[in-house]
């Protein structure tokens, strides 16, 4: 049994161990996204705890939400690392050995689930950016 509390403590001691510190940019007022909680739960966990293990010691973590007509991006910005292009075509790609995968699992879960929510999940990295993965998904209507 996990509660979303328990998820917000497991992840602010991840930072706290590290010395990171996370900087949310999101507009005054944002707008619902009616989707499946544990979708988007699963998503955010991936990615923000990925930006943990990749960041150094004593870093900033960015989230940008950026809300479009018709969708909302969330980026989870780190200074990690540069993922090569190579890397970037594997890295949401079933691999018939796990142990080829050095990200493992999470974020092919992650991507899997972006599209049932009718979204996407996309990655860029370079040296100047840092990298940056975004969530896009559709704004509906709620039933």
């Amino acid at each position: 049994y996990c509660t979303s509390l328990s998820l917000y403590e497991f992840l602010i001691n991840k930072f706290e161990k590290k010395g990171i510190k996370i900087v949310v940019n999101n507009p005054k007022e944002i707008k619902d996204i009616y989707t499946s909680q544990d979708g988007f739960q699963s998503i955010l966990i991936n990615l923000v705890s990925n930006a943990i293990k990749f960041s150094e010691n004593d870093s900033t973590i960015k989230v940008n939400i950026n809300q479009e007509e018709k969708e909302c991006n969330i980026e989870i910005v780190n200074n990690g690392p540069v993922i090569s292009n190579e890397e970037k075509d594997r890295l949401f790609v079933r691999h018939p050995f796990w142990s080829i995968s050095p990200r493992g699992l999470g974020l092919i879960i992650a991507k899997e689930w972006a599209e049932r929510l009718e979204g996407k999940l996309d990655v860029k990295s370079d040296a100047e950016l840092g990298t940056c993965f975004t969530l896009t998904l559709p704004y509906k209507k709620n039933n």
